[in-house]
């Protein structure tokens, strides 16, 4: 188990699976909350992705501090790093299957059907992690969930190429129903280079690098990637840098027990009173300030 802070438990594949797999376990959702290795239920984050199909119970999952109704039948959708909790009643426990995977399970082979950064729940661009599914379409989805289900459990001949490929279908399906709701982004450039920008800002937030400098590893002028940030989010790129700095800080403060000049060094920042000054400006309140909250449900 990898851990940036003493009380945000960052878990591997391995960390929760019965056996040690090929980057990939699927499982129901009964025996994921019911495994006794690690409290799930608590706020945590993961090295890998998740897909929850939710096909009964109740309750919510909070994201970042954002709640989310367990409304079935459902897909949610987890990406790296994401702080997370779940809140149910043991009677209302969610029932469906769960997919974890690792990224370099998804690209393996030369896989080269979709990316994940094609899909608008990984890293998203204002996009929610929860997808709704139409009755009549639960069945579908089921059955595809079933075969990942018995193709994981059989320990076959191939099995690892077999279960991409159905991996690759579930994200397909799921991407095809967020087109036909008119929530997803069209698929243009701009989008793309969006994309490519969240994803490195998830890798270097703490560097709190320059928009310069991130668009040299993009390969784009600084001048480009700004206008692009502005037109997908209607933010400047600066400030997106700046809200997953921020985002950073808030987890730290309100699940670890560091100190506040703890965090700010963790972040990258040589001056706490510098980061008490950027978190109230950004946050409204000091960093101890918003420790002391009460946590809020968010809306």
């Amino acid at each position: 188990m990898e851990q940036t802070a003493p009380s945000i438990p960052i878990y591997s594949i391995p960390d929760l699976a019965a056996s040690a797999g090929p980057g990939i376990e699927v499982l129901p959702l009964a025996q994921a909350f019911g495994q006794p290795r690690r409290d799930i239920l608590a706020a945590h984050r993961h090295s890998f992705y998740e897909v929850f199909w939710i096909t009964g119970g109740g309750g919510a999952i909070t994201i970042d501090f954002r709640s989310h109704a367990i409304a079935p039948p459902m897909l949610c959708f987890l990406s790296p790093g994401q702080v997370h909790s779940w809140d149910f009643a043991p009677e209302a426990t969610p029932q469906g299957q769960l997919v974890r995977f690792a990224s370099t399970f998804f690209a393996a082979e030369g896989a080269r059907h979709i990316q994940l950064a094609d899909l608008p729940w990984f890293y998203a661009v204002d996009a929610p992690p929860t997808l709704a599914v139409e009755a009549a379409r639960q069945a579908h989805f089921s059955d595809l969930l079933g075969h990942l289900q018995h193709e994981y459990s059989a320990q076959q001949e191939d099995r690892e190429t077999m279960l991409r490929a159905y991996l690759h279908i579930l994200l397909i399906e799921a991407k095809r129903l967020v087109a036909q709701a008119g929530a997803a982004p069209a698929a243009t450039a701009d989008y793309a280079l969006t994309k490519r920008f969240l994803a490195l800002v998830e890798q270097r937030y703490a560097e709190q690098g320059a928009v310069a400098s991130y668009a040299q590893q993009l390969h784009v002028t600084a001048s480009h990637l700004g206008e692009v940030i502005r037109r997908t989010t209607g933010r400047t790129a600066g400030a997106v840098i700046r809200e997953r700095l921020l985002l950073e800080a808030k987890r730290l403060l309100r699940h670890s027990p560091l100190a506040v000049a703890e965090i700010a060094f963790q972040l990258g920042f040589d001056d706490p009173s510098y980061f008490g000054r950027f978190f109230r400006r950004h946050a409204g309140s000091s960093p101890g300030e918003f420790r002391r909250m009460p946590e809020k449900v968010p809306e």
